[in-house]
């Protein structure tokens, strides 16, 4: 079976996993740092590392992971600029399909719209991914837009359903993403 790129990288930079690594995303606002592409900007756990440079491939233009690959269980990447039409939703289902199509291991769970300071709108689209070995990660893709410009930038989100983050830690990291319009000119 054959991932797709897009999800992928994560998958293949983070085996073996094993222990949860240091920090969770519920910390204090004074031990986050900021994980910034373009126009879209995250703030994650300040113990969290640079991904390997595997893991930051064809969209995906920057990462933190809470451990090193032998370890990490969760992992934040950003795509400064999806091509798709200039909706939330048009990028979010891009990605999903290109993950799907092909793919037994892979499940989309629903979407919603969310709000990211600083866009014109944004939406949430939960998925799944089953490896062949039977672990069980589960992500999120959070879209933005500048309406005016056409930017859509991304946010991906995942983590092991077992040994990862809690669905509040995610959304914790989903909160704290904010669009940038006047940074977009790196993502042009």
């Amino acid at each position: 079976m054959t991932l797709k790129p897009y999800v992928a990288g994560l998958i293949l930079a983070c085996l073996p996993l094993s222990a949860c690594g240091a920090g969770s995303p519920g910390s204090s606002e004074k031990n986050l740092q900021t994980l910034e592409s373009g126009p879209i900007s995250v703030k994650v756990p300040e113990s969290w590392i640079d991904v390997d440079a595997d893991s930051v491939t064809d969209i995906w233009t920057a990462g933190k992971q809470n451990a090193e690959n032998e370890q990490a269980t969760s992992q934040v990447r950003l795509a400064k600029r999806v091509e798709s039409p200039p909706y939330a939703d048009a990028a979010n289902q891009k990605l999903l399909m290109q993950n799907s199509i092909g793919d037994d291991g892979f499940a989309s769970g629903g979407v919603e719209d969310v709000q990211v300071k600083g866009s014109d709108g944004a939406q949430l689209a939960k998925f799944t991914y089953t490896e062949p070995e039977g672990r069980t990660w589960k992500g999120r893709y959070v879209s933005a837009v500048n309406r005016e410009s056409g930017i859509v930038a991304t946010v991906e989100i995942l983590t092991l359903e077992k040994g990862g983050m809690s669905d509040e830690e995610m959304q914790s990291i989903v909160k704290g993403i904010q669009y940038d319009k006047s940074a977009e000119q790196d993502s042009k």
